[in-house]
């Protein structure tokens, strides 16, 4: 009897499938991370794991809402290290990732923009510009503008993007104050003072 996370983790296609079919294993009764976020580590799946997780949702239907107790995070979030956008699309119109972890309190965009997968960021973007609450903020205090506009000073960025400008115009809340009694003001005249910010 292999772990089902060694499994999903190592296995072969054929193998997950026949189990995700035919087992009578309650995927909903996890310890701590679901079964099926090991699929994410598996290299000899990788091409088809979009068709897995389609074969999931079949025979479970409620998969995508399960959450890793530790960490808080959803399939989403989970997958966003593969930074294959192929795969987050997909995922995306199956969760709701448009919150700040409990614990880290990052958020998808964030953990995307600060790794410099600026295709990621922007499509997550595309997906929440309509819906984002701006008064929600990480545990420094900064909201998502003030988020970008942290890490826009931090890698000096030459030219300002669409979604960039997007974000800074959309933002509805500049007067919080972050950890370091700054507000996005604050962070938003110091780019300016370099040239980099101009909406």
């Amino acid at each position: 009897n292999i772990p089902i996370n060694h499994l999903f983790s190592n296995g072969s296609y054929q193998n997950i499938i026949h189990v995700i079919k035919y087992s009578n294993i309650k995927w909903n009764t996890y310890h701590i991370k679901p079964y099926y976020h090991y699929l994410l580590k598996n290299l000899n799946i990788k091409s088809k794991l979009i068709h897995i997780f389609e074969i999931f949702n079949k025979y479970y239907p409620n998969f995508f809402k399960d959450f890793n107790y530790l960490t808080g995070t959803n399939i989403f979030y989970d997958a966003l290290f593969t930074w294959d956008l192929k795969l987050l699309k997909f995922l995306w119109k199956n969760t709701n990732s448009d919150y700040y972890l409990p614990i880290d309190s990052f958020h998808s965009f964030e953990i995307a923009y600060k790794f410099k997968k600026f295709n990621i960021a922007e499509f997550i973007w595309t997906k929440i510009k309509n819906t984002h609450d701006f008064s929600e903020t990480n545990k420094y205090g900064e909201n998502l503008c003030g988020v970008l506009l942290h890490y826009m000073h931090i890698f000096k960025n030459k030219k300002i993007k669409k979604f960039e400008k997007d974000i800074i115009m959309k933002c509805d809340q500049w007067n919080l104050f972050n950890v370091d009694k700054k507000t996005n003001f604050h962070l938003i005249t110091q780019l300016n003072q370099i040239g980099r910010a101009h909406v």
